[in-house]
């Protein structure tokens, strides 16, 4: 079995805060397609462009994204494709399950049982403060 060293879960965990935001999924999709220009990411997904800016920097800060000036344009391609093949496959493996129908866990779940106070006749703890005097 692969041992996993510090640099290594560190590293992982950058990748997976970044795929946290919606915003950036939803540019990974869209990129699936080939590169793509920043003005046409944010009139794709609905962003302004300094929005979608933000995003692709912070995309191509950690090596996931790769970019290419062509004349006055600059041009977005998915330069790792392990994230790719990650974000397929946890997409499509929710893909099959109805979100909008499902309601949050906290709504399903039973309320927690409250603990009763208890009436024990002992004196209050003291109180660990130095006294003012």
């Amino acid at each position: 079995m692969y041992s996993w060293d510090e640099r290594l879960i560190e590293f992982a965990s950058r990748r997976f805060a970044l795929l946290a935001e919606p915003m950036r999924l939803r540019i990974l999709q869209l990129l699936e397609h080939g590169e793509t220009s920043v003005g046409e990411i944010a009139q794709s997904l609905g962003s302004t462009q300094p929005n979608a800016s933000r995003h692709l920097q912070a995309l191509y800060r950690e090596e996931i994204l790769a970019r290419r000036r062509a004349g006055t344009v600059i041009l977005y391609s998915i330069a790792d494709p392990v994230i790719q093949e990650i974000c397929t496959l946890m997409c499509g493996r929710l893909g099959g399950k109805s979100f909008a129908a499902t309601p949050p866990a906290s709504e399903t779940a039973a309320p927690a049982a409250v603990p009763k106070k208890s009436r024990s006749r002992r004196s209050p703890a003291p109180d660990p403060r130095p006294s003012k005097k």
